[in-house]
């Protein structure tokens, strides 16, 4: 954490009272630095065009107090930044003969080896070795994660895309790395981009901290990112996240719907916060796993299915129905496979779908059978749409869990939804 003094440098009195305010919010895991920015003078050459100046020293004189001024430490100062708009406008406005239209001042910086500086039309950025960076463009890498495209992240962020790629650039400058490349017609991260993405996650982790610290539920803002597969955010999470946003209505909430072989990876990789799944047995050290309401499942065939493949409890049959799933690795998709396997019950070849809803309106239309959650068809069972295909797995219990990652702050809203 880098903390600014009105004169430039903070003091020690200032920084101490900084790191006990930090103290204060610091979770178990957080390795917090507090030390004082560091002034570095920079030449800088300012160009004026005048129409009459009878005077130049008269002239300089007076831009010199103009630019102290707009130059000078203060709170909501961009620090690091020279806008030459507001250069122009500062010069323009209080100096009458200066007469240069819009972007044509001049400012030239002369290059020291300790510093990059970075150019666009509007701008010149000094940056020390220690990167300076707007927290601004860090939320739109991370939007471009979550959404998988520019496009989606700038109309998310409702900026124009040529912003967003402008931000992207300035984070690649900035972090003297490329931070995406084309593969096919997707840009997809680059290794190094998805070696720093911990620490972005990080620094807006703590920005979130801070800026909700001692907020009442009701306050909070900042973000909560589930994944889990659709059956379970469709017939379980729905009520959830009802309260979830009746409890904390500022909050940015998204959620994906990811197979089950896909949310462990979204927890370590920090595209998610939350994941909830079938218990597979299988986790990365990384990742906690409590346990959340078990299940059960049951086999279901059309209302109109052939009487005579009712039978799944009798061994060494051939039927002619096949299997619909979406979720084929599953632990209850696999218990059923193997079910089926034991009792040498062969069904004809099997057909994958992309969701639960579209196995069971292909299962009512007869064109299968399908093992499903029995939370996801007990309107259906009732209803007669659906009918249960008896089996010897009609009483077994499956575990579910939720998913977060060990090194993780748990944010208040993470608090919110594992209640």
């Amino acid at each position: 954490m880098i903390v600014t003094g009105t004169a430039g440098e903070a003091t020690e009195g200032l920084l101490n009272d900084v790191r006990k305010a930090v103290a204060q919010i610091a979770g178990p895991y957080d390795n917090i630095l507090v030390k004082s920015s560091v002034t570095v003078p920079q030449d800088i050459a300012v160009t004026v065009t005048v129409s009459n100046a009878p005077d130049n020293s008269q002239i300089e004189n007076r831009v010199r107090t103009i630019l102290t001024g707009l130059l000078a430490v203060r709170k909501g100062c961009r620090l690091h930044e020279l806008t030459c708009s507001d250069i122009n406008l500062a010069i323009r406005s209080g100096c009458d003969t200066a007469t240069n239209p819009g972007y044509e001042v001049i400012i030239k910086a002369k290059r020291n080896p300790k510093k990059r500086i970075f150019r666009s039309r509007n701008s010149v950025f000094l940056n020390s070795r220690e990167v300076t960076m707007e927290t601004k463009n860090l939320t739109t890498l991370m939007t471009i994660i979550e959404t998988g495209s520019f496009q989606r992240a700038a109309t998310q962020l409702n900026y124009a895309p040529s912003t967003v790629t402008a931000q992207i650039k300035q984070l690649e400058d900035e972090f003297s790395l490329k931070l995406f490349e084309r593969v096919g017609r997707r840009m997809e991260l680059t290794q190094a981009g998805k070696d720093i993405l911990p620490y972005v996650e990080s620094i807006l982790q703590n920005i979130e901290q801070i800026s909700n610290y001692k907020k009442d539920l009701s306050d909070i803002t900042g973000t909560l990112r589930l994944v889990a597969p659709d059956s379970i955010f469709i017939y379980i999470m729905q009520p959830v996240i009802k309260a979830i946003l009746h409890d904390a209505p500022n909050i940015r909430l998204i959620i994906n719907s990811l197979p089950s072989d896909d949310i462990n990876q979204a927890i370590v990789n920090g595209y998610a916060d939350i994941g909830v799944d079938c218990d597979k047995g299988n986790f990365p050290d990384t990742v906690m796993h409590p346990a959340s309401k078990p299940f059960q499942a049951c086999l279901i065939g059309s209302a109109f299915i052939n009487p005579r493949e009712l039978d799944f409890i009798s061994p060494h049959q051939k039927k002619s129905v096949g299997m619909i799933y979406n979720e084929p690795n599953a632990n209850y998709q696999k218990e059923i496979t193997a079910y089926l396997a034991k009792k040498d019950i062969i069904l004809t070849p099997d057909m994958k779908l992309q969701s639960i809803e579209a196995v069971k309106r292909s299962v009512m239309n007869n064109l299968g059978i399908a093992y499903v959650p029995r939370f996801s068809v007990e309107e259906e069972l009732k209803n007669g749409s659906l009918l249960q295909l008896k089996t010897e797995l009609d009483d077994k219990i499956y575990p579910a869990v939720c998913v977060f990652h060990r090194n993780k702050w748990v944010s208040p809203q993470m608090e919110l939804a594992f209640k």
